[in-house]
């Protein structure tokens, strides 16, 4: 399965990730992160439930954005997607 998420904001807005989410997420699984994890501890529970592919939101904290591209590129059977939190830097 794939997912598609963004805005997490954990801690931010939720003490944690809900439980119901954590489960249906399996090893095999691909997540795509839009940004604003918000948390190190919850951009590493993506992390470690399955292949992650991330950008940095202008909500999270420095080590993400130290460790996150701005733009990410895809590909994925020959079909690329690109990530991209917010397109306002883009304009400049």
């Amino acid at each position: 399965m794939i997912f598609v998420l963004s805005d997490t904001h954990v801690p931010e807005r939720m003490a944690k990730l809900p439980q119901k989410l954590i489960n249906q997420i399996k090893p095999e699984d691909i997540i795509f992160h839009v940004g604003d994890f918000v948390g190190w501890e919850t951009f590493q529970k993506f992390e470690n439930l399955a292949t992650l592919h991330a950008v940095w939101g202008n909500m999270d904290e420095a080590r993400i954005k130290k460790h996150l591209p701005k733009i990410k590129v895809v590909e994925i059977q020959g079909k690329k997607s690109a990530y991209i939190m917010d397109l306002a830097p883009l304009l400049n």
